[in-house]
């Protein structure tokens, strides 16, 4: 496999372009180093160097020659808060599929997502960076060999809900053929953000912001030091409350802009003018079962503490985050969980989990196959069930959320302690992921 590394796709957003669409990059002069990664986006806690220019792509293509190659654009996940496309194991991706790979950096957090709601800061820039690396794969990936009518953009959890808004976006119709979504969808909670002022507001207080309007909040943040600004919004993002937590995409998630989100995803879903694209979508079979690697999920055994706090966090979900779903709906929904009347602390734990891993994660997902696949349009939905040999997790959890990712992007570590099952089952999933990016 050869690897493309840091290729910038966008201008640096540094200086005034902070809070800014991106703007088309400056082509270089000469021959390009790209046997190094690109710098990450700005984060709290970076697994390499990071700065705000940071909009790179990373391509890996396959020795085989012969025809054009089908392509799969990866956007990572991380709750749209950190994470980053230098990705270990795409080489594996796309050595056995025998596809090109693309993985790309993207700005997160507050400089992806400040929005006052109007032009001084509309949004959704993060969005709007991965849009733009999708366009640059479309110009110029037949330089590498790859089939530019043979796109699919593919997401895992907070990866998977931004590659669900950008199937939804109206502005990318012909610039993909295929999607594929693990663990997230726009339709989700916690993936749009209906107050963006109030988290403007927030971080204006906590920066000392001396203005109190739109233009100069954004003004003063656009000054501010990176690395204070990032650390000061992660005071207030994706706040826990006892025991569930609350979607961490709150403050700093995309907003409906009327342009890139012009309105509530599940009213896009549903309105039947959605470009026809294959999808394959799914979830794992105990999405929340990382909540029990938490010390403080497990201390708690005060029953009656533990519903108070289950009640606290439905009612900040369904005022806060749902805009489509009655509230009184959410709540009925929960009685089909044996907790209300459970009075033994680990039942009503495991009961809990599984309400969370399903509100968060599979409600929505099974909710948009079943709307997407009424209108005849190619709709594959999977579980991926097999429990890590080495999990970390208690004996009961199966495969918790992201799990089914080392076996699309295997990490060394995972290849190093992974069973001969464990490989066979990764060679698996790299042919079937593979096999619908090429064909459907």
């Amino acid at each position: 496999v050869e690897n493309y590394l840091g290729i910038p796709y966008a201008a640096p957003p540094t200086g005034n372009l902070r809070f800014s669409p991106p703007r088309p990059v400056q082509s270089w002069e000469g021959v390009r180093n790209a046997s190094v990664f690109g710098n990450e986006c700005v984060q709290t806690s970076p697994g390499g160097p990071m700065s705000e220019d940071c909009l790179y792509l990373n391509v890996w293509v396959p020795r085989t020659g012969g025809q054009m190659l089908s392509v799969m654009v990866y956007i990572h996940g991380g709750a749209l808060q950190s994470g980053t496309g230098n990705k270990e194991g795409a080489d594996w991706l796309a050595a056995i599929g025998d596809v090109i790979v693309v993985a790309m950096n993207y700005r997160l957090n507050v400089f992806g997502f400040l929005s006052t709601g109007d032009r001084n800061s509309p949004g959704n820039y993060g969005l709007m960076d991965q849009r733009a690396a999708i366009v640059w794969v479309k110009e110029n990936i037949h330089n590498f060999g790859g089939d530019p009518d043979s796109i699919t953009v593919y997401g895992l959890s907070a990866g998977s809900i931004a590659v669900s808004h950008q199937m939804l976006s109206p502005k990318n119709n012909g610039l993909f053929s295929r999607v594929i979504c693990e663990s997230g969808v726009a339709t989700g909670p916690g993936t749009i953000n209906y107050h963006p002022m109030e988290s403007v507001r927030k971080l204006c207080n906590v920066m000392n912001c001396t203005s109190d309007d739109a233009a100069g909040m954004v003004s003063h943040l656009r000054a501010a030091d990176p690395v204070q600004l990032t650390n000061a919004a992660a005071t207030f993002t994706g706040k826990s409350h006892l025991l569930v937590r609350t979607p961490p995409l709150r403050y700093w998630a995309p907003v409906i802009d009327g342009d890139f989100i012009p309105e509530e995803p599940l009213h896009i879903l549903e309105s039947g003018v959605l470009q026809n694209r294959d999808l394959l979508l799914g979830s794992n079979d105990d999405e929340g079962g990382y909540l029990f690697g938490d010390p403080g999920f497990l201390a708690v055994n005060n029953v009656l503490m533990i519903k108070m706090g289950l009640s606290r966090a439905l009612w900040t979900n369904a005022c806060s985050l749902s805009q489509t779903t009655p509230i009184y709906q959410i709540f009925s929904l929960t009685y089909d969980y044996d907790m209300w009347n459970e009075e033994d602390p680990a039942s009503l734990r495991r009961s809990l989990v599984d309400l969370y891993g399903d509100f968060t994660y599979v409600a929505n997902t099974v909710q948009t196959a079943n709307i997407y696949s009424k209108r005849n349009y190619t709709t594959y939905m999977y579980q991926f069930a097999h429990r890590l040999s080495n999990s970390p997790f208690p004996p009961g959890v199966g495969a918790s959320h992201a799990n089914n990712h080392f076996f699309i992007f295997p990490s060394s570590d995972f290849l190093e302690r992974a069973t001969v099952d464990e490989k066979n089952l990764m060679r698996t999933m790299i042919k079937l992921w593979t096999n619908f990016a090429k064909t459907g």
